[in-house]
């Protein structure tokens, strides 16, 4: 038997000129691209990128950059990530079998703490480049890191076995950065990169002391039908090409993404979809620990099941805190105004415990 929400849709009608199995098969499996971004299906990025492949090889060890590195300059100034060169780290971690890239940058004078940014899903740490700046300017140190897979760190594009390597990549972060980047620790997620900071939490890890979600993932929209496009189609599905989809209202973000970010991928991997599940099925049954937890959330996003998600929370945690973002979309650190700034502001209201203020 069907379920429900198959059950109820009704029969088409030969006059559509679509086949039923045709629309069945479309109705199943455009779940599984709601992660697809602002990437087109099999576009070219309009970019050289062989300073950044030069830069991936080469894989520094993570130090304070003293002597210039032309590959390093160049990604850095392609991603407006170049603030305060004289105070900044990079470099690659171990994380596993993994070598990720990594970052830290310190505030001109005393830092009030760290903050930890963690990308979401197809993403990396040049997502941040609107944030880093007002952080730093507000007094914080920053650090973040490319996941596995993602970005310039090694692995296969968007291939995971198991969401805890994520985890693993936080906790790697941590401990890197530690000794030149003064407590307290405040992780800030986005998307997939809260589901990494709640593995980090799972696991025990105690360095970071609050936590910032934004549109944080549980379960992605139409979950059910994701779940059931893939249990058919998996054993035929090699990769999953990506789908566009408006994650932001922010146009001239949404064509850099689009045509021309070099560090996105157009294919996402099935391994991806396997372990989304597996990590769903587990947290389900997971007793969280006790966390200081904002969430900020838009509530036009198509993205994450966002209702569901945040009773996921409400349920386990009674000191969370949610703000809520009208009119915003998935990629609320890139959207237009004034959903950018009012994100923005959430932030910097955590971060100094004061509440925020809106023009």
């Amino acid at each position: 038997m069907l379920p429900r929400y198959i059950s109820t849709i009704p029969p088409v009608k030969k006059s559509t000129g679509i086949p039923a199995a045709l629309l069945a098969l479309i109705l199943c499996v455009y779940p599984l691209f709601v992660f697809g971004g602002c990437a087109s299906m099999g576009q070219q990025k309009s970019r050289d990128i062989t300073g950044f492949i030069r830069l991936r090889k080469s894989r520094p060890a993570f130090s304070r950059q003293q002597e210039p590195s032309p590959e390093l300059d160049e990604y850095l100034d392609y991603y407006r990530l170049a603030f305060n060169r004289n105070r900044y780290w990079f470099g690659y971690i171990k994380v596993g079998e993994y070598r990720c890239a990594s970052h830290l940058s310190l505030p001109e004078g005393q830092a009030k703490g760290t903050v930890l940014l963690i990308h979401g899903f197809l993403s990396h740490f040049g997502f941040f480049q609107d944030l880093i700046p007002l952080l730093l300017d507000d007094g914080w140190a920053v650090a973040g890191i490319d996941l596995p897979g993602h970005g310039l760190s090694t692995g296969t594009p968007t291939h995971i076995d198991d969401f805890s390597e994520y985890g693993s990549a936080v906790a790697a972060l941590a401990d890197t950065v530690a000794p030149e980047a003064p407590g307290p620790f405040i992780g800030i997620g986005h998307s997939m990169g809260c589901a990494a900071l709640l593995e980090y939490r799972l696991k025990g890890g105690e360095m970071i002391r609050d936590y910032i979600f934004v549109a944080p993932l549980v379960r992605s929209t139409m979950y059910g039908l994701s779940q059931f496009g893939f249990a058919i189609f998996n054993p035929v599905i090699k990769t999953l090409p990506r789908m566009y989809q408006k994650t932001s209202s922010d146009l001239e973000y949404l064509d850099f993404q689009e045509n021309r970010d070099p560090l996105q991928h157009d294919a996402i991997q099935p391994d991806w979809v396997r372990a989304l599940f597996s990590w769903n099925s587990r947290i389900e049954e997971t007793r969280l620990p006790p966390m200081g937890l904002t969430i900020i959330q838009g509530d036009q996003d198509k993205v994450v099941d966002y209702s569901y998600n945040l009773k996921f929370y409400q349920d386990q945690l009674d000191t969370l805190q949610i703000y809520s973002i009208p009119g915003g979309r998935h990629e609320l650190l890139k959207e237009a105004e004034p959903f950018k700034s009012m994100t923005f502001s959430h932030i910097l209201s955590v971060l100094n415990r004061k509440e925020p203020k809106h023009e």
